[in-house]
């Protein structure tokens, strides 16, 4: 699909990122986590304090995904995945994220959205620079209401 919005959760590549990150700390669990975790449907549904044991177990594997893949929203991903489950920020994963959330202006053909991603870029590392262990609840407008929001413009433009 690609990105639809602007907003850090407004593309395909940070999903696929936070999938992975999911089945990376999956992979390493006990037979007894295994079974205690299996009865949660999602990665959400396990209480906060497992998924942030969970998270601060697999660091190096997250960073070393995030660093085997060339796309560029890997670290944005893993702040996001950090930060949404309240997983402890040590000061070297902090500024990994930092030094590698790029403005990314050279990725636009039309320029007119750089200035909102750019705001919605500098959001993100305020909350990555100011993260004190509390969850942050991301907010983003989905794939099918950024369609309806653009069929909706077509239709007052044609008329």
């Amino acid at each position: 699909m690609g990105s639809w919005s602007y907003e850090i959760l407004g593309n395909d590549d940070i999903f696929d990122f936070l999938n992975n990150f999911i089945y990376i700390c999956a992979s390493d669990l006990t037979d007894e986590e295994y079974e205690r975790f299996g009865e949660f449907e999602k990665f959400e549904d396990i209480p906060l304090i497992d998924r942030q044991y969970v998270i601060e177990n697999n660091y190096d594997k997250l960073v070393k995904a995030v660093k085997d893949d060339p796309r560029m929203d890997g670290f944005i991903a893993l702040g996001v995945f950090i930060t949404q489950n309240g997983a402890k920020l040590t000061k070297q994963v902090k500024q990994l994220i930092l030094n590698n959330v790029v403005d990314e202006d050279d990725q636009f053909y039309d320029l007119s959205g750089w200035e909102t991603r750019k705001k919605h870029l500098d959001d993100f590392r305020k909350i990555i620079s100011e993260y004190d262990g509390s969850p942050h609840e991301y907010k983003s407008t989905s794939l099918f209401e950024t369609l309806s929001d653009h069929v909706k413009k077509l239709r007052r433009f044609k008329e």
